[in-house]
């Protein structure tokens, strides 16, 4: 009978360490980082974007996406072709924002595009 108690301690002991554990590792994971925004709409906060100047930065990045992913489509197997085709879309794109941008806010999109354009990619976007 006392062996008993004693398996019954030692499961309940067991079971509410893991249950702590479980709780202290996911429950308040959700909680942790506030929700960012993500692509553009992000830029649009960073580059302090005026409504007009937002209305076409999105327009231009929307067209320019998907050229992107027209150009990646395309060159699936060969790397330095999408590289160099993917250089001259970024050119155009810089084009393209000039006349949108202020010139402290297309300083500060290059530098941030040239960030993200020199990162590895992720793994969930490799084929």
């Amino acid at each position: 009978m006392k062996q008993l108690i004693g398996l019954n301690t030692l499961f309940l002991s067991i079971f509410l360490l893991i249950t702590l554990f479980v709780h202290s590792q996911f429950g308040h994971a959700d909680t942790l980082k506030p929700e960012r925004k993500k692509g553009p709409e992000h830029l649009v906060e960073l580059l302090e974007l005026s409504e007009q100047q937002r209305t076409e930065f999105l327009d231009i990045m929307k067209q320019q996406h998907e050229k992107r992913m027209t150009v990646r489509d395309k060159h699936y197997n060969t790397r330095a072709l999408e590289k160099a085709d993917m250089d001259a879309l970024h050119n155009e794109t810089m084009q393209l924002l000039e006349p949108v941008l202020n010139d402290s806010q297309l300083k500060k999109f290059e530098q941030m595009a040239k960030k993200h354009r020199h990162r590895p990619p992720k793994e969930e976007s490799l084929r």
